[in-house]
């Protein structure tokens, strides 16, 4: 459970860029990418996450306290030091590219798998991904549910641009979402 509370941390640190809202002197967090626009980072971030408090937790890198403390506040200064390791990485990482490239993780990222979610939003790609879910059926796998957990990301993309449309009138850009 720690550690997948603990997932959010490089996601927020990759994500999060200070700026100001126009007409305002209060400085607000940039969360454009906290949206379904940043779930490929979100998954990246997880799994990057994860893996790090894996080792760390694996090579008992921890704070270690007495056998009278009970197990609720052990597990807690346990995933301490995992924590801060994994926020220190993260703001290293989130520095570094800010710095070299002058743009967030997430837009790197969006930019990267922007070509697949321009493909599947076409006559061939929807006819690829129909064509691949019934040649899974065909071989004995659940087509749908295998294709599903890679598309979900791509849909949810979609479908934030087709609520950001409808919600300024204009027409909806993308036929596969949702």
């Amino acid at each position: 459970i720690l550690a997948g509370q603990s997932d959010w941390i490089p996601y927020g640190g990759d994500a999060a860029k200070w700026g100001v809202q126009p007409n305002s002197w209060f400085p607000v967090i940039d969360a454009r990418y906290f949206s379904a626009q940043g779930v490929f980072t979100a998954i990246i971030a997880a799994i990057f996450s994860v893996e790090v408090y894996k080792f760390l937790v694996q090579r008992n890198m921890a704070i270690k306290l007495p056998e009278s403390v009970p197990p609720a506040v052990l597990k807690s200064f346990e995933a301490l030091i995992p924590v801060i390791v994994l926020s220190i990485v993260a703001q290293s990482v989130n520095i570094a590219i800010q710095s070299s490239v002058g743009s967030l993780f997430p837009e790197i990222i969006m930019n990267m798998f922007r070509p697949v979610l321009q493909i599947s939003d076409t006559l061939v790609g929807t006819l690829t991904i129909s064509f691949i879910v019934h040649i899974l059926w065909f071989c004995g796998l659940h087509g749908t549910n295998v294709i599903v957990a890679l598309l979900n990301p791509i849909i949810l993309s979609n479908l934030d641009s087709n609520i950001r449309a409808l919600s300024d009138n204009l027409p909806l850009p993308h036929i596969l979402a949702g």
